[in-house]
């Protein structure tokens, strides 16, 4: 296994749910995240509770600007540059939802498809990432697996987006396979105990304690096994769920 110490490591949406979870994990491994989030005072608390180990940074990954803006801090305080990038900002729909907020499609697309995008290519374009050691993660659904049994109707439109996240993160797995060894890992969680589906606008009863739900520690603990691999393994996917013979 490879040590991650005093690595940067850049989580998008860090500053609450899983992108939490696995800036604390990072941190406990001596490294330091930084945290992009659009929540000012998930951030806050984020900063407050990790103190040095992290850097938390204002940022809608739907703006470019911003996004660049971002990337020039991270350059200037961390020098050293940065091991890896872990896209983990998305948010979730469904046919309800839509039936109160028509725009939520949109914005599903606009974040987990079109704000990734413009992170993950703003990273390469800066070559941020050492070419030797660089690792980026996908954090995509079980929604998005092409491998799996789908997900239901009534989440057409969120699976469109993780499906269309796949594609991406697959071309940008060929393109750093030629251009350096920039390591590509997707991860197909299934679903979470987070505030993913309470930000969504599903109630606090539906939205936590589920039997197919998964403490979102265990996909942390799995976006840190794909980062203490060597340089000379790479982790295309990993596809996890709740073990619901046990619940």
């Amino acid at each position: 296994m490879d040590s991650i110490r005093d690595a940067t490591v850049i989580v998008t949406g860090g500053a609450q749910g899983l992108g939490l979870e696995i800036a604390r994990a990072v941190a406990r491994e001596e490294a330091h995240a930084v945290l992009l989030d659009v929540d000012v005072a998930a951030l806050a608390a984020a900063g407050a509770e990790l103190g040095p180990s992290c850097t938390t940074l204002t940022c809608d990954i739907r703006d470019a600007a911003a996004v660049d803006e971002a990337l020039r801090t991270v350059r200037e305080q961390r020098p050293g540059g940065v091991r890896a990038l872990v896209n983990n900002a998305g948010v979730f729909t469904n046919d309800v939802i839509e039936a109160e907020r028509p725009d939520r499609a949109a914005l599903a697309f606009a974040v987990n498809v079109g704000g990734t995008m413009t992170v993950t290519d703003a990273v390469l374009d800066q070559e941020l990432l050492d070419p030797g050691t660089g690792q980026i993660v996908f954090v995509n659904s079980s929604a998005g697996d092409p491998l799996g049994t789908g997900t239901g109707a009534s989440e057409r439109h969120y699976a469109a987006s993780k499906g269309a996240l796949t594609a991406y993160a697959k071309a940008i797995a060929g393109v750093c396979a030629r251009s350096g060894g920039i390591r590509v890992t997707t991860l197909y969680p299934g679903g979470m105990d987070t505030n993913l589906y309470e930000n969504a606008g599903m109630s606090p009863e539906a939205s936590h304690g589920q039997s197919w739900m998964m403490p979102p520690s265990r996909v942390a603990a799995a976006v840190m096994f794909v980062l203490s691999m060597p340089p000379d393994t790479v982790v295309s996917r990993i596809t996890m769920g709740p073990n619901l013979a046990r619940r």
